[in-house]
């Protein structure tokens, strides 16, 4: 399993509403500028490589237009998953273009999951070189 595609939460039913908050903290990043169907497309595909069903985008869908960073940052759960709820809403914001929105609803998100500036910095840093050490793989497997 890779860094970055490791979500630290269990794959069965009494984990749902971990995954409900989890996907909706993502959502909500991407949608601050507008849910983009890629966007949309993307982390549906990433719920069903971690087994999850489309269900859980639905659910996570709704949650998300009614989060607040105060209910974020009071939740235990949300802030252990801080670090991997920031990648995954950076790898998913990219899907169309990270923005200055993204960036702020980011910022925000982060600052509610305890995690720091320089952290993000850091994980956004990681998620160009792992995007761009695959780009590489790709091009000379294909040559």
């Amino acid at each position: 399993m890779s860094f970055i595609t490791f979500v630290p939460i269990e794959k069965n039913e009494s984990a749902r509403t971990d995954w409900n908050l989890y996907v909706a903290c993502i959502v909500a990043a991407c949608a601050s500028d507008g849910l983009s169907d890629a966007e949309k497309l993307a982390v549906g595909h990433w719920l069903a490589l971690q087994g999850q069903s489309a269900s859980v985008l639905d659910e996570a869908l709704v949650t998300s237009r009614s989060l607040t960073m105060a209910a974020v940052s009071a939740n235990k759960s949300a802030a252990f998953f801080g670090p991997y709820i920031v990648r995954d809403a950076i790898r998913m914001c990219r899907i169309d273009g990270l923005g200055a929105k993204e960036r702020a609803a980011i910022a925000s998100l982060a600052e509610a999951l305890g995690v720091t500036a320089q952290s993000v910095t850091a994980i956004e840093t990681l998620i160009e070189q792992h995007d761009a050490a695959e780009a590489s793989w790709k091009s000379l497997l294909k040559a």
